[in-house]
């Protein structure tokens, strides 16, 4: 059979590592390979594959772990995805988003955020999504997408209109907004909800 296997493979950068332990199976004949992963990043480091010219900052700590399941023509992710005291900077946005807080799962071919929180000038944001993998595009590697419904559920409180970037001047009171929308599939042309 042709199998990698990687006893542990521990991988670091500034600011970042991530440790590698199982079986990769080489072609389809060797059956399915099992991966355990645990990553940890900053997200400033992350923040560096944006586009320059939209000079985004950005600062926490971002945790991945969990394991990749199956064969490179189609794989099967369960991870967990954590991410404290996030900080993104970026000058369209105006102020700073801090706080930031997620808590996501990949599992069962459907991404679920389950928790994002933050600030954005002196509103607080709270969202919950969750979204189908068949909505990636192609990828080098297969991942098993399951077909449902994408949703999202996300809140907006106390939002001073005079800090939304280019507000004309003399804007002034508190806003907050609910968002409830879901499609029906992969198709997001679909999608449909109220605020």
């Amino acid at each position: 059979q042709q199998r990698l296997a990687i006893k542990r493979l521990h991988l670091r950068a500034p600011q970042s590592s991530i440790v590698v332990a199982g079986e990769v199976p080489l072609n389809r004949s060797a059956g399915d390979g099992d991966l355990a992963i645990e990553a940890q990043a900053s997200l400033a480091s992350v923040a560096r594959f944006l586009p320059e010219d939209l000079k985004v900052t950005a600062g926490g700590g971002l945790t991945v772990a969990g394991s990749l399941r199956g064969t490179l023509q189609s794989m099967s992710p369960d991870l967990t995805i954590t991410l404290d005291d996030g900080v993104l900077s970026a000058p369209r946005a105006g102020a700073d988003v801090s706080a930031i807080r997620l808590r996501a799962r990949v599992a069962d071919g459907v991404a679920r955020i389950e928790q994002l929180t933050g600030t954005w000038s002196k509103a607080t944001i709270e969202a919950a999504a969750t979204l189908p993998l068949e909505l990636l595009p192609p990828l080098p590697v297969g991942i098993e997408g399951r077909s449902g419904p994408a949703t999202l559920k996300a809140s907006v409180r106390d939002l001073d209109p005079a800090a939304v970037p280019h507000a004309p001047a003399g804007v002034t009171g508190r806003v907050s907004v609910d968002i409830d929308a879901a499609a029906s599939g992969a198709d997001l042309t679909t999608l449909e909800g109220f605020i």
